[in-house]
């Protein structure tokens, strides 16, 4: 795997990674389902466990799937879909997305990859741009 965590622990972070880690304990292979998640606070595991697995998935992609220039192989699609029912979720219970992104911004501050394209992944995500990412399994046109 070519992304490191350097795991901390410090105050409030501790519930959060026990959460994760139960996530991801009780349904191996299963993506969270943010339709189930009741609170703002609730949506950030759910968004840690996005990015942990989109970085996974986007080593060894070439940049053109982050760019929509390729086709976006299933795995990632499936991310892509989380990543809308996170923003939809986020949407109907009020949330700030600029408050949940900075969350889980904090939450995955020590992941960092070798692969350039999931670094560049993290950088964008970093840079608070997440919802405006290219990666679509989809083409839409807004009108002005």
């Amino acid at each position: 795997m070519s992304a490191t965590r350097h795991m901390r622990f410090p105050g409030r972070l501790l519930p959060a990674v026990v959460l994760v880690t139960a996530l991801a304990a009780c349904s191996p292979g299963a993506l969270p389902q943010p339709v189930e998640v009741e609170t703002c606070d609730g949506l950030v595991p759910v968004g840690v466990v996005y990015v942990e697995r989109m970085v996974e998935a986007l080593a060894g992609r070439s940049l053109g799937v982050i760019t929509g220039e390729e086709p976006v192989p299933p795995e990632i699609a499936e991310l892509i879909d989380l990543g809308r029912e996170l923003d939809l979720r986020a949407s109907r219970l009020g949330c700030d997305p600029v408050v949940i992104n900075a969350a889980v911004n904090v939450e995955t501050a020590d992941l960092q990859s070798d692969d350039p394209v999931a670094a560049h992944f993290l950088d964008i995500l970093r840079a608070g741009v997440v919802a405006g990412l290219p990666l679509t399994t989809s083409t839409t046109t807004v009108a002005s």
